[in-house]
């Protein structure tokens, strides 16, 4: 079993190893360099890149996580707008006769206001786009009466949606 002090090394020499790989240089360069086998290197660039792939996925997670409370806690003061926007307002009246001045106040019902739902719908269309529910777009093409432009567009990768967007 590798002592602490042989985990220390191994990691140190794998960022190293990582450092000079990603800058351009060669397997067989770095091996030289840090006196040691072309294979050793090759070795620990496979378990640095598991390391890359490990902590890309739990990064990903980790934003995606993120952004899902942020529309959470958009949703929840979307709702709470919501039905303050229902309750009853409070209407005064000032009226002024014979230099007498007179209060009247009243409450009055409210609907409720309808951008609020509107906002808790994108909150839940930003959720399901975020978490990838949304069922994949199809394009039809009429390939016939795509123009060369469009064409050429589409064979350089540009996004089908677009391309057929500016038609």
């Amino acid at each position: 079993m590798p002592t602490a002090i042989q985990i220390a090394a191994a990691e140190e020499r794998r960022h190293e190893i990582a450092t000079r790989y990603v800058r351009g240089e060669y397997q067989s360069v770095i091996a030289h360099a840090l006196g040691i086998s072309q294979q050793r290197v090759s070795q620990d660039l496979a378990t640095v890149r598991q390391q890359w792939l490990a902590s890309t996925l739990r990064d990903f997670d980790t934003r995606k996580a993120e952004q899902l409370a942020k529309v959470d806690a958009v949703e929840v003061e979307a709702w709470q707008a919501w039905h303050r926007s229902q309750q009853p307002r409070e209407i005064t009246l000032q009226e002024s006769a014979d230099g007498k001045r007179k209060m009247s106040r009243r409450l009055e019902g409210q609907a409720g206001d309808p951008r609020f739902l509107e906002r808790v719908q994108k909150c839940i269309d930003q959720r399901c786009e975020i978490l990838g529910l949304h069922a994949p777009k199809k394009f039809s093409f009429d390939w016939d009466t795509m123009s060369d432009e469009q064409l050429g567009r589409l064979a350089a990768g540009e996004m089908p949606m677009r391309v057929m967007a500016e038609a």
